[in-house]
């Protein structure tokens, strides 16, 4: 690890044992790390009810209206943006990471496709290999907590689609123009 010299941006979600663990390895590899805010306690908290409930259609459209969450809310975008603008701006390789890295870190990942220009597909299939890198080959047996699926990320795009006419724009509202798009393909594309 010592011979790459990257950043890592971590979802502060983990319980604090793991992250002391995880915080000293970085500080050992001498690693610079950015935070980015976790989700707020009340939400943890309903996630937790609504396990309990064991409804599948109920997790799944709380699943959906969480992802329209990451293109409508102030804080989303807010996070969304200072970390697609870090990493734009780095010459370091950067590693991001949450707990299972389909839901923020996939948007935010889905956001970097989108801004290289990846077609929507290709990004479609890159997020659900979450669910072969896990083991869970059959979404339909799985909590749709768990699980990457398809109409998740399509609520995020029908919510940007909805609000801001498309990603072009979205990414606007964020202040990333067109000449900061094209340095970073510059620099990231071979």
């Amino acid at each position: 690890m010592r011979d790459f010299n990257y950043t890592i941006i971590r979802d502060n979600k983990w319980d604090s044992e793991l992250l002391g663990l995880i915080a000293a390895i970085y500080k050992e590899a001498g690693k610079q790390e950015m935070y980015l805010k976790q989700r707020p306690e009340e939400l943890d908290k309903l996630v937790r009810q609504l396990r309990e409930n064991d409804d599948e259609d109920l997790a799944k459209d709380f699943m959906a209206h969480f992802y329209r969450s990451f293109a409508i809310s102030n804080f989303s975008v807010s996070q969304y943006a200072k970390f697609l603008h870090y990493v734009m701006k780095t010459e370091d390789p950067v590693l991001w990471h949450c707990s299972m890295g389909k839901d923020r870190c996939g948007i935010a990942t889905l956001m970097i496709l989108e801004l290289l220009n990846v077609d929507r597909e290709s990004i479609k299939e890159d997020y659900l290999y979450t669910n072969e890198v896990y083991g869970i080959y059959d979404t339909d047996t799985e909590s749709g907590f768990d699980i990457a699926d398809e109409s998740y990320i399509e609520a995020f795009y029908d919510e940007v689609e909805k609000v801001y006419g498309d990603m072009s724009s979205f990414f606007e509202e964020m202040n990333i123009d067109d000449k900061e798009i094209y340095e970073f393909r510059q620099r990231v594309l071979i």
